[in-house]
């Protein structure tokens, strides 16, 4: 089997097929391509060796969350009369996916918010300097008759109890909105791996 990530133009790409063929994209991003030439693996178990390569995401080889964005070709493989069953080529699989995560190395990636921010004017120094130190990263910010708008990507584990600090720094005059944005890579030190067991 050949593991690859996918970049954010191959999801898209995946997405675009998917809806085209009237099937819904794999809500991680984790697709199987069966490349098996001359019946090396027998068709009947090709099911099972997909099952196995995402029964295999559903908890990583390393951290023990879920994987996303990535695309695995069985491109060969041997099988035996006697000893060959579904459940060998699922565990088979399954087996060769955590593998494939150790030798490849694994990034651990935390989920982005897409936030926007509105106060007063007179906050918007203040309210970019907390974001930034919420490791935020600040996309727009604009002043208009007296009250600012701030657009940032903030890490969703840094925004926890960012309501009660915006209600203090303004005194309740603000508010914000926030919504999934995208996954980015984390270090592992700022991670809370506690559930990753």
């Amino acid at each position: 089997m050949r593991f690859e990530p996918l970049t954010k133009a191959q999801v898209e790409e995946w997405t675009t097929y998917h809806e085209e063929q009237g099937e819904k994209p794999d809500p991680n991003n984790l697709y199987f391509m069966d490349k098996i030439v001359g019946g090396v693996v027998p068709t009947e178990y090709i099911p099972s060796v997909e099952q196995g390569f995402r029964d295999a995401t559903v908890k990583g080889a390393k951290y023990g969350f879920q994987c996303i964005d990535m695309q695995v070709t069985l491109f060969d493989g041997k099988y035996h009369d006697v000893d060959s069953s579904q459940d060998a080529f699922k565990l088979a699989a399954m087996e060769c996916t955590r593998d494939a995560m150790l030798k490849a190395g694994i990034v651990l990636l935390e989920p982005i918010m897409n936030v926007v921010v509105h106060a007063p004017g007179q906050y918007m120094g203040d309210l970019i300097g907390d974001i930034s130190k919420r490791r935020g990263e600040i996309l727009n910010a604009e002043l208009d008759k007296g009250r600012c708008m701030i657009h940032a990507y903030v890490p969703l584990a840094s925004l926890f109890g960012y309501i009660s600090d915006l209600n203090s720094a303004t005194s309740g005059t603000a508010s914000f909105s926030m919504e999934p944005s995208h996954y980015a890579p984390v270090k592992e030190e700022l991670a809370d791996l506690r559930q990753a067991s």
